[in-house]
């Protein structure tokens, strides 16, 4: 998929399914990180994979009220924290 497309048709996900995702769909997103620009290659990144319910509403009550992400946070099948190092 060419970069121009990529990028105009994205969409934002603002409900989600129950719909798990499955560790072969994890590792590929998890791969597509890994190959993602970096100056230098430096990769100066973590990423953290969060898919305990507890976890996830931990990571809510620490995002603003006013933050219209807290419900998703929440209510995604997974969440991946990225980390600068």
């Amino acid at each position: 998929m060419e970069t121009r497309t990529c990028i105009k048709e994205r969409r934002s996900m603002r409900k989600f399914t129950e719909q798990e995702v499955s560790d072969e769909q994890l590792q590929e997103l998890l791969e597509a990180v890994r190959w993602s620009p970096s100056w230098a290659n430096t990769q100066c990144w973590e990423v953290v994979v969060i898919k305990d319910q507890a976890r996830k509403e931990q990571l809510a009550a620490m995002l603003s009220e006013k933050n219209p992400a807290t419900k998703g946070v929440v209510q995604a099948p997974l969440v991946l924290v990225i980390c600068a190092r």
